[in-house]
């Protein structure tokens, strides 16, 4: 809201895969954790 206020700017709705699409890394280290936590033996390998 402060940006919109200072800079006179509209509203830009980033999308729901917004903070999964800005660190990539983080987000796949977290859903390898979960799939292990529920009994999933992973392996990631980068497409």
């Amino acid at each position: 809201a402060w940006h919109m206020l200072r800079d006179g700017t509209e509203w830009q709705d980033l999308g729901a895969a917004h903070f999964d699409r800005a660190d990539m890394t983080k987000t796949a280290n977290r859903l390898i954790r979960r799939l292990q936590q529920i009994g999933y033996k992973v392996e990631a390998i980068p497409a």
